[in-house]
């Protein structure tokens, strides 16, 4: 090993009738009525996957269950290892969208609800099809989950729950009848969230009008004031990992989840981007692949893979993205590296050898270690402008929770602004499609586009053409035809306020102002936009 080098050991759980005790006492906690939150705590890999398939068994006289995960690709990847756990006991497992997979009586049928799916939806049903108001949808689903056994669940995100609660599908008022019969809502990663105000109102809702009930899941907690005093209210139970369900690798009994890693720790100053391209190729061609590069921001991502392309090239490297504005489907192979940001942080279904991640803030830092030794033994690279060796004592051998406890987390900043901040749920947000001026690549993001790109000519009243007007535009802008077929689908789903082309910023900026207004919606950054309503 070489300096700023340590060895992290793994980390197992004992197994016990093929659950690990935390996941069995989850399930116990949740027979008590009683208990209206259930708070859990494991570390990132020791099968939350397990919990969800418990509960899914579970009786529930009636009651709907709904899982939400904060990602879209985490929703995939979850019910892709349900269905897979589900089959290996013999179960008949049916999940909407698929079109030979409707639901059925005896089988455990689950509605898997995102845009993702929506789109799968319109690209079955052929290009003269009508989705409908997704409300409409959103609530005929709901009711085929009452007809179709106990087994059944839907699975979306927060912010679907959210726009249901504030009534901004048009059938909001009639799906809350269905929600309102004591329902369980799962919230995993739920530490994402910890900084947003309207989680709390979202979970008071659910648990004061939807009579409903909460299991919180995460690896690293983080709690606000205002998460701690809704735990005083309402009967709140905590289950922890540790200590009943700590294992010891290699043994019988024992499952290892966590496989040992060699972690080398760099500090410098991280902003200097250039800098940090330089040690990118200094490493990667040196560490086994398929390999993952975390970045902090999108903005970020997009500069360093634009630095790196050309080297990347040269060593016959594969370089994909993973990031909210972009996600590169490919098999990985022994030339991949895939640059994220935290979209690869939760639960992602990639299994990397080596990882080299940006490491600000200590929640983030531990979930992202976890996205290597998944499987086996693996290596990863830490930079930060944070210095470590005052919390390294001169140790190179620690046990993973140690590392995570007592390394990690004294020496990396406590979250603040690193998650999900202020008022609004993503639901909330206003998206946007950009083509890419460089690349003519199109681009799917909300109003920070404007903060990534400088903007070179917007279509303001896109919302008031024709889809006849709006293929001219794509046309005239050079935009391939696969991409302007995405392009006019995905504004069928969720309707795009304008049309942007525009080239990546040397340097990120803010967005001054974006507000909505009865004319539209106005956006500040640079200059002004003032984007119509239809």
């Amino acid at each position: 090993m070489g300096p700023g080098t340590v060895r992290v050991a793994p980390r197992a759980a004992k197994v016990e009738d093929g659950l690990h005790p935390f996941q069995r006492q989850v399930v116990g906690a949740l027979a008590d009525d009683r208990v209206r939150i259930l708070r859990t705590e494991a570390p990132v890999g020791s099968g939350k996957s397990r919990v969800i398939r418990a509960l899914l068994e579970q009786p529930r006289d009636g009651r709907i269950l709904v899982l939400t995960y904060p990602t879209k690709i985490l929703m995939e990847a979850q019910v892709g290892a349900l269905r897979s756990e589900l089959a290996e006991r013999g179960r008949d497992v049916c999940v909407w969208p698929d079109p030979d997979l409707d639901f059925r009586g005896g089988a455990v049928n689950l509605v898997n609800y995102s845009t993702d799916s929506l789109l799968k939806l319109l690209r079955q049903m052929g290009p003269e099809a009508k989705l409908g108001k997704r409300g409409d949808l959103l609530q005929s689903l709901f009711l085929a989950q009452q007809w179709y056994g106990r087994e059944s669940a839907v699975v979306t995100t927060p912010d679907v729950l959210h726009l249901i609660a504030e009534r901004k599908y048009e059938a909001s008022k009639r799906i809350q009848q269905y929600l309102n019969a004591g329902g369980l809502f799962v919230f995993d990663e739920f530490h994402l969230y910890h900084n947003l105000a309207n989680f709390v109102s979202l979970l008071e809702e659910i648990l004061t009008q939807w009579n409903g009930r909460i299991v919180l899941l995460s690896a690293t907690p983080v709690e606000s004031q205002e998460l701690r005093d809704l735990f005083g209210r309402f009967s709140t139970a905590t289950i922890q990992f540790e200590p009943d369900s700590v294992g010891t690798p290699g043994t019988a009994g024992h499952r290892t989840f966590n496989h040992p890693l060699e972690v080398r720790l760099e500090s410098f100053q991280t902003t200097n981007l250039e800098e940090l391209v330089r040690r990118l190729e200094d490493l990667l061609p040196a560490l086994p692949r398929p390999a993952a590069v975390i970045l902090d921001s999108v903005h970020r991502l997009q500069w360093v893979h634009r630095q790196l392309a050309p080297f990347a090239q040269q060593q016959g490297l594969e370089l994909l993205q993973w990031s909210g504005l972009r996600k590169d489907r490919v098999a990985l192979t022994d030339r991949t590296v895939v640059l994220g940001t935290s979209a690869i942080e939760v639960g992602i279904d990639m299994i990397f050898r080596s990882l080299i991640m940006e490491a600000t803030f200590w929640p983030s830092a531990i979930q992202r270690l976890g996205r290597v030794g998944r499987f086996e033994a693996g290596r990863a690279v830490i930079f930060s402008r944070r210095v470590f060796e005052p919390s390294l004592h001169g140790r190179t051998e620690w046990d993973r929770n140690d590392f995570e406890q007592e390394v990690l987390r004294p020496a990396l900043l406590e979250p603040s602004e690193a998650m999900i901040g202020g008022e609004m749920f993503r639901g909330d947000n206003y998206g946007f499609a950009l083509i890419d001026s460089e690349t003519r690549r199109p681009c799917f993001y909300d109003q920070s586009i404007f903060a990534l790109f400088d903007i070179e000519d917007a279509i303001e009243h896109w919302r008031l053409l024709s889809l006849a007007e709006k293929t001219d535009v794509l046309r005239d802008w050079g935009v391939g035809a696969n991409a302007a077929e995405e392009i006019l689908l995905r504004d069928r789903v969720f309707p795009f306020w304008g049309l942007l082309l525009g080239s990546l910023r040397g340097k990120y900026q803010r967005v001054e102002s974006c507000r909505e207004s009865d004319d539209g919606l106005y956006v500040s950054a640079g200059r002004p936009f003032v984007f119509e309503r239809e």
